[in-house]
């Protein structure tokens, strides 16, 4: 369990690099440090050290260090101690995040911040900040806190942590991939923020049965009437049956837990999914969502690497980003005809799809929505399409013929590249020529395309004539050929057409009049 916790930590750090790579493209660097600056104020973005006892420097390049953003010294192995500076008034909670570290201090100075015992608080102590993750033994956290900060516990050894009833919010991965069995929510908590408890080690999660806002059954985590089930323990062993009562599935209510089945019984009146809920699922292999599901949130199937098929709900109006993102056996999705959007790297890596089915319903598909998906051999784009995202059939070898709709009005930057066998079928004129011929791609032109043609007709009206050579060119005035181009190839063909033609025609002439003379 802590190798498959090990590895969801590693996975959160390594889309946090990149995205801090992005937001860190102009920043400054000063020794083992980079940072911005704003209002003559320090933030720091990247620690490049390997010193396992960190003190954070008052100033960088001049400027007082105030702030210190997102992971900067998270996952670092051997990183015993960090010491705070006063200058110091805003960090993210998971700055410090690390199986490894035991102590925080802070300079007594800081008006913001200060730590007891190694753990980090507020300076009036009334919340605690982050208790470091390679404190081990069992906690009992003081009655005079109230608040339970965001990752305050994420990555915790302790094998036990007792809430006090003064405690009234839990913040967002307070408890994330933390270590300890079972955990007991008082009566006096009033809020819990999303994936609270995310990946733990738990067996069970207790709520105290005055609490207002809160239920537990059976050591699964819901709001008091349960309606939304929050968190599902991942350590639980037996199959789990959602109860009836279920209307909505929270955010990472089932991340990273084993189905000890095949398949996972949504039942019919649960309306919405949240983010990542099922997201690292394993053994998960059938999935059919209900029609009584709305809305699916993004990420919601992420890397369930054993899933093969899926019946999406009736009645689901977009699919989120990332949603079967890297589910690499996912051999049979059904999309209904109530989806109007497919979203960014929705389907992206899934290798074993060969062959999607897009309804008419749907308007745009997302940035590199079907990216590497290598098994993909034949996709049509329905009528209804208005935009096709950045790079979104990009590096699939195995893609030979994507057929593209006048509807369409929009193609991101390289949506077919690394694609090197895809031919694309469009009408003259439409815009999936003009992107064709501006990108070099390999194209053949279809019939003029009729307003409202449905991607039957379409495909019934495709033509399929090779020009080989132009002897066997065959020219009319009302013919319509497809041609297999890259440039300008049909142009040239065209006018050798016209040009045999119009000598053909000045040689009767001339031939005509010698012997009239």
């Amino acid at each position: 369990m802590k190798k498959v916790l090990s590895a969801l930590m590693v996975l959160a750090l390594v889309f946090s690099m990149l995205q801090s790579a992005v937001l860190t493209a102009s920043a400054a660097k000063s020794g083992d440090y980079e940072y911005t600056v704003t209002d003559s104020k320090a933030t720091i973005k990247n620690y490049y050290g390997d010193i396992y006892k960190i003190t954070i420097p008052p100033t960088l390049g001049g400027y007082p260090v105030t702030a210190i953003g997102e992971y900067v010294f998270s996952g670092r192995e051997g990183m015993m101690s960090i010491s705070i500076p006063s200058s110091v008034t805003s960090l993210h909670g998971n700055a410090f995040i690390s199986f490894d570290l035991t102590s925080v201090f802070v300079d007594k100075k800081n008006t913001r911040y200060s730590s007891e015992d190694g753990i980090l608080f507020n300076k009036s102590k009334t919340i605690i900040v982050l208790y470091p993750g390679g404190k081990t033994g069992s906690y009992a956290i003081p009655s005079n806190i109230t608040s339970i900060g965001d990752n305050a516990f994420e990555c915790s050894r302790l094998t036990s942590i007792t809430i006090p009833n003064s405690v009234t919010s839990i913040g967002a991965y307070a408890f994330s991939t933390a270590a300890p069995e079972n955990l007991t929510i008082p009566e006096s908590v009033k809020s819990i923020g999303d994936y609270a408890f995310n990946g733990g080690s738990y067996a069970s999660i207790l709520v105290d049965k005055n609490n207002k806002m809160y239920s537990s059954e059976n050591g699964v985590l819901f709001d008091k009437s349960k309606t939304v089930l929050f968190q599902y323990p991942c350590v639980k062993t037996g199959g789990y049956i959602i109860p009836k009562s279920v209307k909505r599935i929270g955010n990472g209510a089932f991340q990273g837990c084993d189905v000890s089945g095949e398949s996972l019984l949504i039942p019919n009146g649960i309306t919405s999914i949240g983010d990542k809920a099922f997201a690292f699922v394993s053994g998960l292999k059938t999935v059919t969502i209900p029609d009584s599901v709305r809305s699916i949130g993004n990420n919601v199937f992420q890397s369930c690497f054993d899933l093969d098929d899926v019946i999406i709900s009736n009645n689901v109006k977009s699919i989120g980003k990332y949603t079967f993102y890297c589910c690499f056996r996912l051999t049979d999705v059904t999309i209904p005809e109530s989806v109007t959007s497919i979203g960014d790297f929705a389907f992206n890596e899934c290798h074993a799809l060969t062959y999607l089915s897009i309804p008419e319903s749907v308007t745009s598909i997302g940035d590199f929505a079907f990216g590497e998906c290598t098994g993909l051999d034949n996709v049509i784009i329905p009528n209804s399409v208005k935009i096709i995202g950045e790079g979104a059939f990009e590096k699939c070898p195995a893609l030979t013929n994507i057929t593209i709709p006048n509807s369409v009005i929009k193609i991101g930057k390289d949506a077919f590249l690394g694609s090197k066998q895809v031919i694309i079928s469009c009408a003259k004129d439409s815009f999936a020529y003009s992107y064709a011929n501006e990108n070099g791609l390999k194209y053949e032109l279809i019939t003029d395309q009729p307003e409202g043609t449905t991607t039957e007709a379409l495909t019934a009206q495709t033509t399929t004539t090779e020009a080989t050579t132009t002897a066997e060119v065959k020219t009319t005035a009302t013919a319509k050929t497809t041609v297999i181009n890259k440039g300008t190839t049909v142009k040239i063909a065209a006018f050798t057409s016209i040009g045999v033609i119009v000598l053909l025609a000045f040689a009767i002439v001339v031939t005509r009049k010698k012997r009239q003379a």
